[in-house]
């Protein structure tokens, strides 16, 4: 498919700018969106609503054809001052304080599908730009854009693998537990009641 000449490039690098994309943005998510809540514009903002800090860079590029979006990149850059000045790039949704720990997983780039390889390499092209130091991104999925993506770079990944697993909700009951599991089951639930949760 050849690609329109009506795409339009922006980085956004305030959080005042991005909120304001909102309505666009979650337009743009349903239509596109993947299995996973954690790449929702909800999650994320949230997420810097509560995390954001102000020595960090934030860095989304948003592509358009025409006003609508087909393509956002939502990341940040922090930059450590220590021995060595580092500037790492992470995807919004990780790199809060450990103790604060929410364990966002299997983030991704959205990128609506008519003009997948294309988008990918200008995102190459935007990220080499940033000039980072390192790329984190943690716990992505094999069919991945970002693992597409960073398959794509002459630097080697750092990678480790695991299993995800999914448990079909609607076979699923606590009497498949081993008695071991239905018991600590039951404590769980307990002390979510105690709780009021």
């Amino acid at each position: 498919m050849t690609v329109p000449n009506n795409i339009t490039w922006e980085t956004i690098d305030n959080l005042e700018s991005l909120f304001a994309l909102k309505v666009d943005w979650d337009e743009f998510y349903l239509k596109n969106s993947t299995s996973v809540p954690f790449t929702s514009p909800t999650w994320l903002t949230t997420w810097l609503n509560n995390y954001w800090q102000k020595n960090w860079d934030l860095k989304v590029l948003i592509g358009r054809i025409d006003d609508s979006i087909f393509t956002v990149v939502p990341m940040y850059i922090q930059n450590t001052h220590t021995f060595f000045n580092k500037r790492t790039l992470y995807p919004i949704g990780i790199g809060e304080p450990e103790l604060k720990e929410v364990s966002t997983e299997y983030l991704d780039i959205i990128i609506s599908p008519e003009f997948k390889q294309e988008t990918l390499i200008k995102i190459k092209e935007w990220i080499l730009s940033l000039n980072v130091d390192e790329m984190i991104w943690h716990a992505t999925l094999q069919k991945s854009n970002i693992l597409t993506l960073c398959r794509s770079f002459s630097q080697p990944l750092k990678k480790s693998e695991i299993t995800r697993y999914i448990v079909d909700c609607q076979s699923w009951s606590s009497d498949k537990l081993t008695k071991n599991m239905r018991s600590r089951y039951r404590r769980g639930l307990n002390q979510l009641s105690k709780l009021e949760a």
